[in-house]
């Protein structure tokens, strides 16, 4: 039986350039992504439910406090938000087929079956769906 870990004289070890681009193209996504925005991509942070998010950089109990944190906007929905607004930094924003850049967005779902984007920043409305059945 041949040694898994032994190559013959000559005999190269390549990588498989798709592999390599992805592993280029995800080093450089890291790189490049703002460190201190900790997306929040469902409810309490993980599957788990947990609530704890490992990767908060910014949050600790000195800065959280009435001077420098708390409610920034009252943005009208067309019902009550029973479930956990989602954050998600540099998302592609399109109007149509115009790219209106990167921003950072909260998703918000309503008890009447809406889901809109709203810039996390300045509040501006980018999208707005209603998921109820016309019939």
């Amino acid at each position: 039986m041949r040694n898994k870990s032994f190559r013959p004289a000559g005999e190269r070890k390549f990588v498989v350039p798709g592999t390599f681009a992805s592993l280029i193209v995800l080093a450089c996504y890291a790189l490049s992504s703002p460190c201190f925005a900790a997306d929040v991509l469902t409810y309490h942070n993980n599957n788990a439910r947990t609530g704890w998010n490992p990767n908060e950089v910014v949050l600790t109990p000195s800065n959280v406090n009435a001077s420098s944190f708390g409610l920034l906007f009252n943005l009208p929905v067309d019902g009550k938000v029973d479930a956990q607004p989602l954050y998600v930094s540099n998302a592609g924003v399109f109007g149509g087929t115009t790219s209106l850049g990167s921003h950072n967005l909260v998703i918000v779902a309503t008890e009447h079956d809406s889901a809109y984007a709203f810039d996390a920043d300045t509040g501006t409305l980018y999208w707005h769906a209603s998921l109820v059945s016309p019939v």
